[in-house]
């Protein structure tokens, strides 16, 4: 198994630590063209940063999960954390330049209580070049950008076919965040806010 932090991978970016292990990266690995891999399966899994749970409930904004995406509430000492996990239905990663796209299914739905006002969001795909996470607004045709990938404190696992990239954090982008208060008649978005981390389980081949 091998590990890195993103620090030592500025020069390749993500992708080029995805898919690194197709050949020995040596100091002339950068000049090399890698086809696309397919990711076969896999699992996305979001946990709610400290104090984003019970920010949403002290407006009576409550989370839900939609099918075939699950959640679990945890109570850790910095307080309940909503934790999220959506299938991994393909996508692709490729190397030079760096590419690639990671879909899911399942979805969120926000309901306000004590307005009655909701928005419900499916789909989410990873744009890997881009750094960003976008979902289809249900209801409409659109796709909005939900979060920046923080990818400071990333950490990737790489063994065999099983890519694991852990520790990525999500940052609201400013168009989820007019979005969000616009449908939810809020003020509790921001952009940046930091919503919590994620965390991708891949076979691929």
């Amino acid at each position: 198994m091998r590990r890195w932090g993103l620090r030592h991978l500025a020069a390749l970016a993500i992708v080029g630590a995805l898919v690194g292990f197709l050949a020995p990266i040596s100091a002339s690995a950068g000049t090399q063209t890698h086809p696309a891999l397919q990711i076969r399966t896999g699992t996305t899994t979001v946990t709610t940063a400290p104090g984003v749970a019970t920010a949403l409930l002290g407006k009576s904004i409550v989370p839900f999960v939609t099918a075939p995406g699950h959640s679990t509430l945890i109570l850790p000492s910095t307080g309940p954390a909503l934790v999220a996990s959506y299938p991994v239905t393909g996508g692709s990663i490729g190397l030079n330049p760096p590419r690639g796209v990671i879909r899911h299914s399942g979805g969120l739905l926000l309901i306000n209580l004590a307005n009655g006002k909701m928005i419900q969001v499916d789909n989410f795909i990873i744009d890997i070049k881009a750094a960003v996470l976008t979902a289809h607004v249900v209801g409409t045709t659109a796709r909005v950008p939900v979060f920046k990938l923080d990818l400071r404190h990333a950490v990737i696992m790489v063994r065999h076919h099983r890519i694991t990239i852990a520790n990525v954090g999500l940052r609201l982008t400013k168009t989820a965040a007019t979005a969000l208060n616009g449908a939810l008649g809020t003020t509790l978005f921001a952009e940046n806010l930091f919503f919590g981390t994620a965390s991708s389980k891949l076979a691929v081949g």
